[in-house]
């Protein structure tokens, strides 16, 4: 799926379809403020956005440090 040609509204709906199973992850305080503070801007919740994030990691890789491309 193209990322750049689908809305955040239309993965959630797509997320929301299948079996998931539930996880424990730590996050610093200051990015979790700036998650949620993205995620109601969105009218999305902070699950959702952590969904669509790792969609799109796994869909289009992640750049680290901008010498190294991962996934893709």
């Amino acid at each position: 799926m193209n990322m750049e040609n689908t809305s955040i509204s239309s993965i959630s709906s797509q997320k929301t379809k299948s079996k998931k199973q539930q996880i424990s992850v730590t996050i610093q305080p200051e990015l979790l403020i700036k998650l949620d503070k993205l995620a109601s801007a969105l009218g999305q919740s902070r699950a959702s956005m952590i969904n669509i994030a790792i969609y799109n990691v796994i869909e289009n890789g992640l750049e680290i440090n901008k010498t190294n491309q991962l996934g893709s």
